[in-house]
């Protein structure tokens, strides 16, 4: 039978892999002095923090289901990698998030110059090393037999980063101790939501064909907005889930509205990274977007339309995913 600890498995190796590959990819741009390479290595970060996103909450799914003592599981352990790879979580999210207003910043500018590239090779080194120890802290748990007691003991920078991993535990308390708190964060989740619908959809809509009148370069200057509303609707989602995660973990509507959210990422990515914003950034008033932009639009709203409806069915599954005992 699958389970959670399966799916972080298959997950779990992306965030170091990816986070590794993207990085290599950047230093190789900068060394061929490929402003192709630079901005293909800044959508490969986008496309790791996407995956980063099952491969956390998976996780907690697996901690869930070994926290069992009958399993014989450290569960110390368990919680000093839960705690280093929500920081990890945190780091590459941010990183994403960097990455994506990186590659609107050079939209489809022939160069690459300014301080975003170099930074990001900065960020890039930091998740590394996040993602390389959490790794090796989720090793503990999996493979004892690999680690010696001197082994798994924490260095002196182990224990300086340490100090920046917050205590899951006490972090989801934090999040559900009023439901004041509870809902100002579900009124900036909505806020979030209206500024996605308000600006990128917008867009869409235009390179759909609709108000045609509109050119598709002013209305892209509104996508910031948009940018903003997904970081805001991510940040307060993770906020929803560090506090309820068990809640969540279980619900199948919050899964598909995961996977909805993935896409429409990528979605996004792909307008931004391949010809089709180029085709459509100088397009008069009236004038016709190219079908495959269309088509990239038309799933972009469709994405955006299952994430909105999937959220509101959350409630009504609870539960519906089976615990294993």
């Amino acid at each position: 039978m699958i389970n959670f600890s399966h799916f972080h498995l298959l997950f779990n190796h992306l965030p170091i892999m990816g986070t590794m590959f993207a990085f290599i990819l950047l230093v190789y741009g900068f060394m061929r002095n490929s402003d192709e390479l630079k901005k293909t290595s800044v959508g490969a970060f986008v496309v790791v923090a996407l995956l980063t996103i099952p491969s956390y909450m998976s996780g907690i799914g697996a901690a869930d289901e070994l926290s069992n003592p009958l399993n014989g599981m450290d569960q110390n352990a368990i919680l000093l990698h839960e705690s280093s790879a929500m920081l990890t979580f945190l780091a590459i999210l941010i990183t994403g998030g960097f990455a994506v207003a990186t590659l609107w910043r050079y939209r489809g500018k022939p160069d690459t110059k300014g301080w975003m590239f170099p930074a990001m090779v900065v960020l890039a080194i930091l998740c590394m090393g996040l993602a390389a120890r959490t790794g090796n802290l989720g090793g503990v748990i999996h493979h004892p037999e690999a680690f010696t007691a001197d082994a798994a003991a924490p260095s002196a920078l182990g224990q300086f980063v340490h100090i920046f991993e917050p205590n899951p535990n006490k972090l989801a308390a934090m999040m559900v101790s009023t439901k004041w708190w509870w809902a100002f964060l579900m009124i900036l989740h909505f806020i979030g939501l209206c500024l996605i619908m308000g600006t990128i959809a917008l867009f869409d809509l235009r390179v759909l064909g609709f108000a045609r009148g509109l050119p598709i370069g002013s209305l892209d200057e509104l996508v910031p907005w948009g940018l903003f509303g997904l970081g805001l609707n991510i940040g307060t989602g993770v906020l929803a889930f560090v506090g309820m995660p068990i809640y969540y973990t279980y619900d199948m509507a919050f899964w598909l509205k995961m996977a909805a959210l993935v896409l429409a990422g990528a979605n996004l990515l792909l307008f931004y990274g391949t010809d089709a914003f180029r085709d459509c950034e100088n397009l008069a008033p009236g004038e016709s977007a190219p079908v495959y932009a269309k088509l990239i639009a038309g799933s972009s709203i469709f994405l955006w339309f299952a994430v909105i409806i999937l959220g509101r069915y959350i409630q009504f599954f609870e539960e519906s995913i089976s615990k294993i005992a």
